[in-house]
């Protein structure tokens, strides 16, 4: 070891005596490294007496073993040590050199990277920036050396701490590409945290930069990252990130959007530790609003903060209020309070800042001596400030230039570790070049050696299809063909020949390729593919279809592989004329769907005709029951009357559904038609008009006279009928009222709404009405039947002109039916 810790002559005689075995070893080299670290942790033992290593954590972890034996728990306890803030300073970079010492020599360099990262931020946050650089540069030289996941993590936060040097010397470009250097990392390792923080860090650095554009592309994916993490904490520190981007982009509304997310965040987190920072935002925002009361407000709830630098911020957005309110007391109060606070924290820039409003606010009030007398102090200030700004800027530009060359060094081992992975990656594609030679002779060998063996075989397979099966193939009617395992045609018959011709091939040649021989495109992509299906599943079949001369031929194709001793030794296949047959399936299939169609359109026009034939009927029925209930003899002519007048109203309107029915031969075939909406409408609330009287219930039409549309007026009279009907039969007698209204949607169009003040439905009636599950009648609020196919008969008439039906409704308040037509020419003009 090269360094002597200096802190062992606190308050013992054995560091004395220490220090010379020492001295003596080193300079007669009598002991080697590693061995000259365990004879000097054996004497450091040795002075245990010493106060500075009497702290508790080392006493207990000296009673469970001792740092031979857990080398790295030494090394980590050291370490944390370091990080002890009420220990002094000295001491604390002391524990980091004994750290550093045991992870170099006995513990494999375990957190050698975190001793590095804490000693470079210890000197930063004294300001001590040459030896934080220094410090991280040390440990630089270890960036890299190693792959496993504890190292890389390392790795990570230790240039996270350095790219923090860097954004505290204004090396913002430099700290930017550190800082993603370190996103790669924590990304390679899937640590979200860290990621996340990195991105951060590089927003930063280019909000510092004035590229707010990628500032805040990098906020948002670290806020991404850290909605996959789920906590609440980091997803309002990430929003308060935003909302001062967006403050300086200008965009006030995301900035109040992001701070109102902000607050959210820090409300699931149950942490009031960012409560000062949201409303200081909202402060902000309210004060480039020139809204001074929203700011007044904000700046008392932002009391809650309680770090320097936060009061720091909340004293200097008081005084921006009461300067622009022109209150000079307060504004006095301010002043003194934040020098104060300037001063406890030394920050100069901001006294100085302060002591120039104080002294402009003084000479407005016409204290002249007060303000000459802080002038005096200013200037005092300034000089010291000078000095201290000479002295800082030394130092930042010594951090610079060695910030400068350990980049140049980093380049260069860099470079060197390139050209070692190249000549490595080089030696390496040569070696399989070898090695891959040296199996391809190999595997030639073996397959020369297996050719010969199998073609034997095959020779003896052809010679016993040749005399066994030839005579047998030649006379069958279907064709067959025979490929050997290579794919070259050793047998083909009559029938498989005159099949190729047919489809314009030439004739096939026994002993070569057959695919190769099949010129035309269709055929031989068909039969490439049954080649294939047959080695990959031993057997094949299919059905083919080939026109010509405006006729489709069905083909039959069988095929087998052919196997010898478990071996493949080629296929046979078999061809067969199937086309009457499939031409009569064909035609039976289609015959069979149009019987099917036909079927449905009868059932769709008998429900038509029922449908409409029942409403006249139970119409008629509701009549004659009230005549019956109410037992009048003198009202009896007027209600036989109004029966009558319905049964006369049903037959018209019974004619008019069956002319229309007897053109539906095929179904409900859909015949569009430009009419007016408000004729048709009139007509219907006609139709049911006994029904609204019986009932006291008023019908009102208020869609203008001129609108026109597009459908068929047939199919659409049943379905406003059916909808009125409906609407009647839920709505109370004497207070009911049903309503008929347009609404032009564009030129092309309109949405017609039926809507009652009736019973009403909950939502699962209407879900299960929409779906068509509650296609069951129910009764209505006078006992009214029905038999259920209304609604679904609208929903098919409605979908055969191209809309839907959808309605709204809810218990005790009503129900609202409304669909969209097509607009009439006039459309464009309501």
């Amino acid at each position: 070891m090269d360094r002597l810790p200096y802190y062992f002559f606190h308050s013992s005689p054995f560091p004395f005596i220490f220090c010379l075995i020492w001295c003596y070893s080193k300079s007669k080299n009598l002991i080697p490294n590693k061995l000259g670290f365990i004879f000097t942790f054996t004497l450091l033992c040795i002075s245990l007496q010493a106060e500075f290593y009497q702290h508790p954590k080392l006493v207990e972890l000296r009673k469970e073993c001792d740092s031979l034996q857990c080398p790295k728990r030494y090394a980590e306890a050291y370490r944390l040590l370091a990080e002890d803030l009420y220990l002094p300073l000295d001491e604390r970079f002391a524990y980091l050199d004994i750290a550093e010492e045991i992870s170099r020599e006995i513990a494999d360099q375990y957190d050698l990277m975190a001793i590095f990262a804490q000693r470079g931020r210890m000197y930063l946050d004294k300001g001590r920036f040459v030896e934080s650089l220094a410090a991280f540069s040390d440990g630089m030289t270890y960036a890299g050396s190693r792959e496993d996941p504890k190292w890389l993590e390392q790795e990570g936060w230790f240039l996270t701490g350095y790219g923090i040097l860097l954004y505290r010397v204004e090396l913002f470009e430099d700290a930017k590409a550190v800082f993603k250097e370190c996103a790669k990392v924590m990304h390679r390792i899937e640590d979200d945290y860290g990621e996340a923080v990195a991105l951060n860090n590089v927003g930063l650095c280019f909000l510092n930069l004035g590229d707010l554009d990628s500032a805040e592309h990098h906020f948002k994916t670290a806020f991404e990252i850290r909605k996959r993490i789920g906590d609440q904490f980091l997803l309002c520190h990430s929003q308060l990130y935003l909302a001062r981007l967006y403050r300086l982009k200008e965009q006030w509304a995301k900035a109040d959007l992001a701070v109102q997310a902000a607050q959210r965040y820090s409300e699931e987190a149950k942490t009031f530790e960012f409560v000062g920072d949201i409303y200081a935002e909202w402060a902000e925002i309210a004060l480039a609003d020139e809204d001074l009361a929203e700011a007044a407000h904000f700046l008392n709830r932002a009391k809650e903060m309680s770090a320097p630098f936060r009061d720091l911020r909340w004293m200097h957005l008081k005084i921006r209020l009461f300067q622009k309110l022109n209150i000079a007391d307060s504004l006095n109060f301010y002043l003194d309070s934040a020098l104060y606070t300037a001063k406890e924290f030394g920050n100069l820039d901001l006294q100085l800042e302060l002591l120039a409003q104080k002294e402009h606010l003084l000479n407005q009030i016409g204290e002249k001596k007060k303000a000459d007398s802080i002038l005096k102090v200013s200037l005092a200030l300034s000089k010291e400030l000078l000095s201290v700004k000479d002295s800082i800027q030394h130092d930042m530009m010594q951090v610079q230039r060695a910030f400068a060359n350990n980049r140049q060094q980093l380049l260069i081992l860099e470079k060197g570790n390139l050209e070692k992975e190249q000549i490595i990656a080089k030696q390496r594609r040569n070696l399989i070049l070898t090695t891959i030679i040296a199996l391809v002779l190999l595997s030639s060998f073996i397959i020369y050696y297996r050719v010969s063996q199998r073609i034997r075989k095959l020779s003896r397979n052809v010679r016993l299809l040749n005399e066994r099966s030839r005579l047998a193939a030649e006379q069958m009617t279907a064709g067959v063909l025979a490929l050997d395992k290579s794919g070259r045609l050793i047998f083909i018959n009559q029938a498989a020949q005159e099949h190729f011709s047919f489809f314009n091939e030439k004739p096939l040649e026994e002993g070569t390729d057959f695919l190769r021989q099949l010129k035309n495109e269709g055929i031989s992509k068909d039969w490439k593919l049954r080649v294939n299906e047959t080695r990959k599943h031993k057997t094949f079949q299919n059905i083919s279809s080939r026109q010509k001369d405006l006729r489709t031929y069905y083909h039959l194709v069988s095929i087998s592989l052919m196997e010898s001793e478990g071996e493949n030794e080629g296929l046979v296949a078999v061809i067969t004329d199937v086309t009457s047959s499939q031409e009569k399936s064909i035609e039976l299939g289609k015959k069979t769907h149009a019987l099917e169609q036909s079927n449905k359109a009868k059932e769709k026009v008998l429900s038509l005709l029922a449908h409409d034939l029942k409403e006249g009927v139970v119409s008629s029925l509701e009549l004659a029951k009230i005549s019956l209930e109410e037992n009048d003899t003198q009202e009896m002519p007027k209600h036989l009357q109004m029966i009558k007048e319905s049964l006369s109203r049903t037959k018209t309107l019974l004619f008019k559904t069956l002319d229309w029915v007897k053109h539906q031969g095929e179904g409900l075939q859909i015949q569009r038609n430009s009419f007016y909406l408000e004729r048709l409408v009139n007509d219907v609330i006609k139709e049911v008009e006994p029904q609204l009287e019986a009932k006291e219930i008023t019908c009102l039409n208020k869609i203008p006279k001129t609108l026109a549309v597009i459908a068929d007026p047939n199919a659409l009279r049943v379905v406003l009928r059916n909808l009125l009907t409906n609407a009647i039969k839920f709505t109370p007698s004497e207070q009911g009222k049903i309503e008929f209204s347009s609404k032009v949607l564009s030129e092309q169009q309109v949405e017609l709404r039926i809507k009652d003040n009736g019973l009403g439905m909950s939502s699962q009636q209407v879900s299960n009405l929409m779906s068509g599950v509650a296609l069951i009648s129910t009764t209505g609020t006078k006992g009214e039947k029905g038999t259920g196919m209304g609604l679904s008969l609208c929903q098919q008439l409605l979908y055969q002109m191209g809309s839907t039906l959808k309605v709204e409704s809810s218990k005790g308040e009503g129900s609202l039916f409304y669909f969209s037509l097509e607009g009439g020419p006039e459309t464009s003009q309501q």
